[in-house]
């Protein structure tokens, strides 16, 4: 639009490590998935090419170390990756382009996170076979009755995470459901109002009394 040039999407091409790159990917996604690996394989390909300008013996020397491995190349930390270069050309002046298209890139934290669920699918299914869902059940309604005494918060609060993450999960929240646990949620939370307007009261009376 800065350069007054109507349908810009069509008559321009995004190049990004030799790849002609579609308008609309997120900038994160292009740097992470064709920029890094495009950098990381031509540093490659110019090492390989050095030890080749070395000659065959000197590429042996290095390499004569009989008590380590060959450690495979790593992928160099983020800040040593050289700003990531685009290039903007008008498509076809050259003729037909001859570089690959990125039309799609795989969401890398779509995939993280459906990862992470099926973990936790896994553990909340583990925790509820071994009777674990029945253990927090037991344990909320008896700290109904230790509310006030000494750790008696800090051991709530690790009941109530735990059970939120059961009734996040099919396989444990019916059970959580069907075992009570509902019910012992629903006691807490009737007695945290309870002395939620205790003290309220207590605080609206205290200059009345003095």
């Amino acid at each position: 639009s800065d350069l007054n040039i109507r349908d810009a999407m069509e008559i321009m091409e995004l190049l990004v490590g030799d790849r002609i790159i579609s308008l609309d990917l997120p900038i994160a996604q292009v740097y992470e998935q064709v920029w890094v690996p495009f950098v990381v394989a031509r540093r490659e390909r110019l090492a390989e090419q050095a030890a080749a300008e070395r000659g065959a013996a000197a590429a042996a020397a290095d390499r004569v170390e009989p008590t380590s491995a060959e450690q495979p190349p790593q992928q160099p930390p983020l800040w040593e990756i050289p700003p990531m270069t685009t290039v903007f050309r008008l498509a076809g002046v050259d003729g037909e382009a001859t570089e690959d298209r990125v039309e799609t890139l795989a969401d890398a934290a779509s995939e993280a996170e459906a990862a992470q669920a099926e973990r936790r699918q896994g553990l909340c299914r583990t925790f509820g076979e071994i009777g674990g869902v029945a253990a927090v059940v037991e344990r909320l309604e008896a700290a109904v009755s230790e509310r006030g005494q000494e750790g008696s918060l800090e051991v709530l609060d690790v009941l109530l995470r735990i059970a939120h993450a059961c009734g996040e999960c099919a396989c444990t929240r019916q059970k959580l459901v069907d075992l009570g646990g509902v019910r012992a949620l629903l006691a807490h939370l009737l007695r945290t109002i309870d002395e939620m307007c205790a003290r309220k009261t207590a605080e609206r009376l205290g200059p009345l009394e003095t």
